[in-house]
């Protein structure tokens, strides 16, 4: 996709804190995690799991894929879910939910500078926790769940943290930039 038109940050819709609201219905437009067109897409796994994909791959080749989280209708959790349909953000001053249409998931990114997670299991979507940088929402989730990261079996281990950085590029557009860490 080309990216969005930016607007004059002074037009953006604001929280009565002065932080950008993201309250709305929004729409992933990017596939990456989600399609299974994605065979070759690159990215650095060690020997056991780069063995553990091309099982995958080759299952989904040979026409008989695999399955895996959203397949059996669990959940896509992190950070899949984040590149796939339509969600609603919620805005509140300690939190903002994202609340999925696709298999009712609901993530919460905790606001108020605390760990929620401490003594949670882990979760598809793990526990996401923010902070803003101007008018750029910083969450990294942890304590997520060994699972894969996209239908052509892109694993990851429970170990795994995603860093996302979140801006408003205009009322109708969010830049989400994605860094995953796993060991």
């Amino acid at each position: 996709r080309r990216p969005a038109t930016p607007a004059d940050p002074a037009t953006l819709p604001r929280l009565a804190n002065g932080r950008p609201d993201f309250t709305g219905i929004w729409n992933a437009g990017i596939k990456d995690l989600v399609g299974l067109m994605d065979l070759q897409l690159e990215v650095p796994l060690t020997p056991d799991y780069a063995a553990v994909r091309a099982k995958r791959v080759k299952a989904i080749e040979d026409g008989t894929p695999l399955p895996d989280f959203v397949s059996t209708c669990q959940a896509f959790g992190m950070p899949r879910i984040m590149s796939y349909g339509t969600f609603e953000f919620v805005a509140r001053p300690e939190q903002l939910w994202m609340v999925t249409e696709v298999l009712h998931e609901v993530r919460r990114i905790y606001l108020d500078g605390r760990y929620h997670g401490k003594f949670q299991e882990p979760g598809f979507d793990g526990v996401s926790t923010a902070h803003w940088e101007g008018d750029t929402l910083v969450v990294e989730t942890r304590n997520l769940r060994a699972g894969y990261m996209n239908m052509t079996g892109i694993p990851h281990s429970d170990r795994m943290t995603v860093i996302e950085r979140l801006r408003m590029v205009n009322p109708n557009a969010l830049e989400n930039e994605m860094t995953i860490i796993d060991p």
